[in-house]
């Protein structure tokens, strides 16, 4: 799996979407989203929904970006255990 994805919206209409207050210039479209990129994400406090960039997936030095784990193997991997305790976010992906 090359985990490659496709990133495309109006901005705005992105925003509006999905309720989003602020941050709306992190939102680019993208063709070709690889494990390792900036990607915008959606995160929520008290203030409202704010996108804000991320890397998209684990890095470290040496190694490829982790950006997926099974669901079977995911309780025995170090780095998705570590992970699980820091909350979540979801990264707006099509195609």
């Amino acid at each position: 799996m090359c985990g490659r994805f496709v990133r495309k919206g109006e901005p705005r209409k992105v925003a509006r979407d999905l309720g989003v207050v602020d941050g709306v210039e992190h939102w680019t479209e993208s063709y070709n989203v690889a494990p390792g990129s900036t990607v915008p994400v959606v995160l929520t406090d008290p203030g409202g929904r704010h996108m804000v960039p991320a890397v998209w997936g684990f890095t470290s030095s040496g190694r490829a970006p982790l950006f997926n784990a099974r669901a079977e193997t995911k309780g025995s991997r170090r780095l998705v255990r570590f992970s699980k305790g820091m909350g979540g976010s979801n990264s707006m992906a099509s195609g």
